[in-house]
């Protein structure tokens, strides 16, 4: 309704003014509407509701405190619009939850997300930067979860490029090439395994190791091929440095180590060999050095008692677990 106003004449008792009846009846339409419009029943004001200059006030119901609504003071003309919708008013330091909101162009000082019971929370903080970083999102088809540092996961469909690995853990598992095809497998025998493979790298114009470690003393390499299959060696085969070993005494012991021996002595001393450590072990013992024939006495010998090698002849011996045997008997003399 537009508020009525008493018309009072132009001058003082002129008779031109509304009644005292019309007066009465414009007081009493505008104060209807005050009392429509804030009182619960149109009769009775409400007591919990009150204005001043510059707020509205909402008063408790037992009218002890208020929540005072208010600006602040605008430096031009503002407008707030309320939705078509039942809910609260969301404030900035209020603890509030949030439904059915769109974030456009945020910033996060802490990002705090609730676990399922909502009894905990996964704090989220970013580390300091000298720039801004973009985080891309990769399309997914189904769903997935992020990938942390310490967590254990598992990880699939992922390429490493120019990464470093420490101490990794491989589970039996096989790797593939781009085409899904199998590379190099690991696996673990039954039980709680001890001892492991290591590859090592080299320096300039030394070889690459493959040699093994674990908790046991001594750790053997076996290559196993698959069926009927065997072990191809397809360039020539030499041993290394340190697996050799050159004696120069007059007589003495076969270094037990090296799978190879080269006697280059004076003398006509008989040299012992001892027995081997693993089924299957071969041994090169070579004549290399002048004019004498070397007596050689294995500690437990199969084919005799002890066999002697002319200057610039070799035996190639094999252990059975027991006794040594020599593989080219036509090449020596066996006793």
């Amino acid at each position: 309704m537009t508020r009525q106003i008493i018309f009072t004449g132009t001058t003082a008792n002129d008779g031109t003014g509304d009644t005292l009846r019309d007066g009465a009846a414009k007081i009493n339409a505008n104060f209807q509407e005050i009392y429509e419009t804030f009182g619960p029943d149109g009769l009775i004001i409400g007591t919990q509701v009150d204005f001043d200059s510059a707020t509205i006030n909402f008063i408790d119901t037992t009218l002890t405190f208020k929540t005072n609504v208010g600006a602040v003071g605008p430096t031009a003309d503002r407008t707030i619009r309320f939705p078509d919708y039942s809910a609260f008013v969301v404030l900035d330091s209020a603890s509030q939850t949030l439904t059915n909101k769109t974030l456009d162009s945020c910033s996060y000082g802490a990002l705090l997300i609730n676990d399922l019971s909502a009894d905990h929370q996964y704090q989220v903080l970013p580390s300091e930067l000298t720039g801004n970083i973009t985080t891309r999102l990769p399309v997914l088809t189904d769903s997935d979860d992020f990938v942390f540092a310490r967590a254990t996961q598992t990880i699939k469909n992922k390429s490493l490029d120019s990464d470093t690995i420490s101490n990794a853990i491989i589970t039996d598992t096989v790797w593939v090439d781009t085409n899904d095809n199998g590379i190099l497998e690991f696996s673990k025998v039954t039980g709680s395994p001890v001892n492991y493979l290591q590859l090592r790298n080299s320096l300039t114009n030394q070889p690459v190791d493959i040699t093994t470690d674990g908790t046991d003393t001594d750790v053997s390499i076996r290559l196993l091929p698959k069926g009927s299959g065997a072990v191809e060696l397809s360039t020539k085969v030499m041993f290394g440095d340190g697996q050799y070993a050159t004696q120069t005494s007059n007589g003495g012991t076969v270094d037990a180590n090296e799978p190879a021996v080269f006697i280059n002595a004076g003398g006509t001393d008989n040299w012992t060999l001892p027995d081997g450590d693993e089924k299957g072990e071969v041994k090169y013992v070579t004549n290399v050095g002048g004019v004498n024939n070397f007596v050689i006495v294995p500690t437990n010998f199969g084919q005799g008692t002890n066999f002697t090698l002319t200057t610039g002849t070799v035996a190639h011996l094999i252990w059975d677990g027991s006794n040594w045997y020599v593989i080219n008997k036509s090449d020596v003399t066996i006793t």
